[in-house]
C-alpha cells in the first residue's frame, strides 16, 4: 500500500485504487510530470523533509476522494475536468517559468498568480483553460472573502481542493509527534497551526453570504469544511496531551467550536461516504 493510499484509508475508510486508470487519456503526460514539483519546502515547514509530497501526489488523493465521497447532483464532468487541472500552472515553478521578483513583498502574491496563468495557458486546451479561470475565481472570492458568484461545480472542486491540503500536513505532522520527536526548542510558525481555521472561516462566510449557491450546496460545503475539521481533530486526539504545540492545544478548542456550532446543519461522515 502507497503512502496516498494508506493516508486515504486512515482517513477516510477508502479501499485503495489505481490512480493511473483514473487519468484522462489527454492528461496522462502533463499529470506524470507533475511529480517534480514538490511541496511543502517553505521554510516555515521544519523540519526539513517531514513531509514529503508533490503536485501528483495531492491530485491523486483529491481525484480518490471526489470519487469516492458523495457529490450533490451537478456536472459531474465539469467538476472532475476542473481538478484534473486545477494545479497546471504550478508546473512552472519546477522549470524555473515563474520569474517573480522576491524583493517586490506587496506585489509578490498578485504576480505569482498572473505567472501560473501564463504557464497554465500555455500547457492546457482552451476548454481547460477557462475551467481553471473559474476555478481561480472561486479562489478569489475566498482569499478576499466576498461572496462566491460562479457555478456549483467550481465552488465544490475549490473547497474539495481546500480541505485536502491541512488535513494531508497533519496527518503526517501528528504522525512524526506520536514517534516521539521535538524541534530542539524551535517551534514552528505560529501560522501553521491558526491558518486552517482561519482560513475555513473565510471560506465559509464567502459561500454562505452567495446569493447564486443554493442551500443544498451551502450546506454541503460546510459539510465538507466540517469533515475537514472533524479529521484534523481525530488526528491530535492520537497525540498526547503534553507534546501538543501550545498555539495548536488553543486551536483545537476553537475547531471544537465551530463544529458544535454547526453541528445540527451538516451532513454525517457516514452519509458522506456511504453509497447514494
Amino acid at each position: 500500500m502507497t503512502k496516498n493510499q494508506k493516508l486515504l484509508k486512515e482517513l477516510y475508510g477508502i479501499t485503495p485504487k489505481d490512480f493511473k486508470s483514473l487519468i484522462p487519456n489527454d492528461l496522462v503526460h502533463l499529470v506524470s510530470e507533475m511529480h517534480i514539483v514538490k511541496r511543502y519546502v517553505s521554510p516555515g515547514y521544519i523540519p526539513e523533509g517531514l513531509i514529503k509530497d508533490n503536485l501528483y501526489m495531492h491530485l491523486e488523493r483529491l481525484i480518490i476522494l471526489a470519487t469516492e465521497i458523495y457529490i450533490p447532483p451537478m456536472d459531474g464532468d465539469t467538476l472532475t475536468r476542473t481538478l484534473w487541472v486545477h494545479d497546471v500552472g504550478e508546473m512552472g515553478k519546477a522549470n524555473d517559468v515563474i520569474n517573480v521578483e522576491k524583493s517586490d513583498k506587496p506585489n509578490r502574491r498578485v504576480n505569482e498568480k498572473m505567472s501560473e496563468e501564463v504557464v497554465a495557458k500555455g500547457m492546457l486546451s482552451e476548454e481547460d483553460y477557462k475551467l481553471l479561470l473559474q476555478f481561480r475565481q472561486v479562489s478569489d472570492s475566498f482569499e478576499k472573502e466576498v461572496p462566491v458568484n460562479v457555478s456549483k461545480e467550481f465552488v465544490v472542486a475549490k473547497v474539495l481542493d481546500f480541505i485536502e491540503n491541512p488535513i494531508d500536513f497533519f496527518y503526517w505532522y501528528t504522525k512524526w509527534i506520536r514517534k516521539g520527536n521535538v524541534y530542539d526548542g524551535i517551534t514552528p510558525p505560529k501560522v501553521l497551526f491558526t491558518y486552517t481555521l482561519l482560513q475555513t472561516k473565510k471560506v465559509w462566510s464567502s459561500i454562505n453570504g452567495s446569493d447564486s449557491i443554493s442551500e443544498e450546496i451551502k450546506v454541503y460545503c460546510l459539510s465538507l469544511l466540517c469533515l475537514q475539521i472533524d479529521g484534523i481533530l481525530r488526528l491530535w486526539d492520537e497525540v498526547p496531551e503534553n507534546q501538543i504545540p501550545r498555539p495548536m492545544a488553543d486551536e483545537l478548542k476553537q475547531m471544537s467550536h465551530f463544529l458544535m456550532e454547526h453541528d445540527k446543519r451538516i451532513l454525517t461522515r457516514g452519509f458522506l461516504f456511504s453509497t447514494h
